[in-house]
């Protein structure tokens, strides 16, 4: 009696796919040409055994789950520029080389859960007409979707990107979601379009008693079809580019941004201040043109044009995108920080802010633009203190004999003066300490103001 021959038996973990392949004699576990992964096993067998899959005509779906792709085995001819006519499941398939899906059209929904792509996924300009879902999958070289149409939903949960992942000029025209998943290198979206909603959710594992590690990301000349389609929950943003996008149809929940000196900053401005620092154009312009003429005279020499301008003006827009989206959500502590920001970039652009006394100089110096009511507090307390020294120095004549010739006096005459008191028992002695009395009735309430406009920023305007 001639015993039947043994069909390929899917390893436990895959015990609910069903295989009617005949097991391969060179494979020990008993598996088939197609979900072996022996390295001997024959590529011509391998490409009869997908041709046989796809040319099944009763089957509502082509079945290529848990099936090992040889490193011999091309899947170039069978799979680039391809037109799925029905559903197609890779579930828990590994390529051991490129796979190049570029420009193939899923016309039925596409599964490729728990895939392992070894070398570069290439799944350029493909067309998903329905449903693609790559949850769990692992790319360990990179993954090419870009300029890729997504015409229903796509799932990307607790994918694993361990080099670049490229979503460039990608169309998303139902909700995408990127919660879980993984980006150890740069994930690259700019230009892509967003028609539904975009979703990145808790990106990057969390480390032991660390913070939940940023991503790479370029989110540069996005195109957002509606309000509020591209959202950030529960991760951070610190390495992120969002150039020529418009951030107010963002939504931002629980995310951290880059830490720039005791402020919430964009990557755009760190990259931009990085760039600059590389090349410190005002210095050699100072230097060539001022300098050699120091010895003799300084004459007026008009400042150049900043050759990062416009640059720093596409960052102050995404300040001011970002400042309306928080002050829209009421979070009026970010959006103070975005303020900052905003007004730090439209200083940095003009030609006149190396300039001590240029007026954004000033304002930023003396309270933060507005934000920063302790630096206003502390300079207030400086001015008064020394304006105070100033006129304790040049000597202050007592005309009312009610008052003595105390160290306080100078202090008291000083806020007398600038409350626009008037006090009639003391005269600054000489031209400076007029000068002095003078000034201090502009400088100091000018300062009085600009802190309690910070406070008002900072505290007032959360009501």
């Amino acid at each position: 009696m001639i015993e039947d021959t043994p069909t390929c038996q899917i390893h436990e973990k895959y015990d609910w796919i069903q295989c009617a392949h005949p097991a391969i004699p060179i494979d020990p576990e008993g598996l088939c040409i197609l979900h072996s992964n022996n390295p001997a096993k024959d590529p011509a067998d391998f490409r009869a055994a997908l041709h046989a899959i796809w040319n099944k005509e009763d089957s509502e779906y082509h079945d290529f789950r848990a099936v090992f792709f040889p490193g011999r085995f091309d899947p170039e001819d069978f799979f680039g520029s391809r037109e799925f006519p029905n559903q197609v499941v890779f579930d828990f398939a590994t390529f051991t080389q490129e796979a190049d899906f570029s420009r193939a059209t899923f016309t039925q929904e596409a599964f490729f859960n728990e895939v392992t792509f070894t070398l570069k996924a290439k799944f350029s300009v493909a067309t998903f007409n329905e449903r693609a879902d790559f949850s769990w999958a692992t790319f360990k070289e990179e993954a090419d979707f870009s300029g890729a149409t997504f015409t229903q939903e796509a799932f990307f949960n607790e994918v694993a990107f361990t080099q670049k992942a490229n979503f460039s000029v990608a169309t998303f025209n139902e909700r995408a979601d990127f919660s879980g998943a993984t980006f150890k290198e740069e994930a690259d979206f700019s230009g892509a379009t967003i028609a539904e909603r975009l979703l990145f959710r808790k990106i990057n594992p969390e480390e032991e008693d660390e913070p939940r590690p940023p991503f790479r990301g370029d989110f540069l000349e996005l195109e957002i079809q509606d309000q509020n389609l591209l959202r950030f929950q529960d991760l951070s943003l610190a390495l992120v580019a969002f150039a020529g996008t418009d951030l107010r149809r963002a939504e931002f929940h629980h995310v951290a941004w880059h830490d720039y000196w005791g402020r919430q900053a964009i990557y755009d401005e760190i990259s931009l201040r990085e760039e600059e620092k590389k090349s410190p154009w005002f210095w050699e312009w100072f230097r060539s043109k001022v300098c050699p003429w120091l010895a003799y005279y300084c004459p007026y020499t008009k400042p150049p044009e900043t050759p990062w301008g416009d640059d720093y003006g596409a960052v102050e827009r995404l300040y001011r995108y970002l400042k309306t989206n928080y002050e829209g959500e009421h979070d009026y502590k970010n959006a103070g920080d975005f303020h900052y920001g905003e007004m730090e970039m439209h200083r940095r652009a003009s030609k006149w802010r190396w300039f001590p006394f240029y007026w954004n100089n000033l304002y930023r110096f003396l309270s933060g633009y507005g934000e920063r009511p302790l630096w206003a507090l502390g300079w207030l307390a400086a001015i008064l203190a020394i304006f105070t020294g100033f006129l304790a120095w040049t000597g202050l004549e007592i005309l009312d004999p009610k008052y003595s010739a105390i160290f306080g006096n100078p202090f008291f005459y000083l806020l007398q003066k600038v409350t626009l008191q008037r006090p009639i028992w003391a005269e600054p002695v000489g031209v400076f300490g007029k000068l002095v009395a003078g000034l201090s009735v502009f400088l100091i309430p000018g300062q009085v103001a600009m802190f309690l406009l910070a406070l008002r920023n900072r505290l007032g305007r959360r009501r």
